[in-house]
């Protein structure tokens, strides 16, 4: 979004929009630039969204806009998400990884537990692969993440089975960090088994992160 940084009440907005099903990147870019472009304030956006010309003709985002606003106000979402320990980031925020705004379609709001200053690390590599991991494959993964941990580098990872999984593992047991990027919010885990992990992981250096509200489920066209 181009413009002038969000004021503290407008960051409230933007990110109870990023809830709404069919706000996509794009879509919330369009509603934030029609609100400076037709001097519509951000609060009365979310208070009467029809008033916005590039919503006119969508109703079934309207209505998915009415579902989400008879269930929260921006301020009461912010606060439920603080009851949750979830934090947030917003594109414009200075904390926002960089390297990700390089990504056409880059994530608007990026939600949060764990240790964000992480995102400072000067050494995040990933390590990512297969589902259907072998044998091999877990000694493999095992091995390179413990000696990429020792040379001092933040294990970044999918959190899913497989790879994934066993990198995150690995970089626990070596004593390093880790970043997990999920495919889906925090009060939808996938697959289940994996929340133990996710609880033991918040108890040392690591950051979870997600482009997707608490309450969305992974779905297969989430974690591209």
């Amino acid at each position: 979004m181009s413009g002038e940084k969000l004021n503290a009440e407008e960051r409230l907005v933007a990110l109870l929009w990023s809830t709404v099903p069919g706000v996509g990147p794009a879509m919330w870019r369009r509603l934030f630039e029609t609100c400076r472009r037709e001097q519509i304030e951000l609060f009365a956006s979310w208070r009467q969204p029809a008033q916005l010309a590039c919503l006119r003709e969508k109703p079934a985002l309207l209505l998915a806009q009415q579902g989400v606003a008879a269930r929260f106000t921006p301020h009461s979402y912010a606060e439920w998400l603080a009851e949750q320990a979830i934090e947030y980031l917003l594109a414009e925020d200075d904390a926002y990884p960089h390297l990700l705004k390089q990504v056409r379609h880059y994530p608007f709001v990026l939600y949060a537990r764990g240790q964000l200053s992480l995102l400072a690390h000067p050494l995040p590599i990933a390590v990512v692969g297969t589902r259907q991991m072998t044998t091999y494959g877990a000694q493999a993964t095992r091995a390179l993440t413990s000696d990429l941990v020792q040379s001092g580098a933040l294990i970044v990872s999918g959190f899913m089975y497989g790879v994934d999984v066993a990198a995150h593992r690995a970089a626990l047991d070596a004593g390093g960090a880790t970043l997990a990027v999920l495919g889906f919010g925090f009060n939808r885990f996938f697959p289940r088994t994996h929340e133990q992990l996710h609880r033991q992981l918040l108890q040392s250096e690591t950051l979870f992160l997600s482009p997707f509200a608490p309450e969305i489920e992974a779905l297969p066209g989430n974690f591209p």
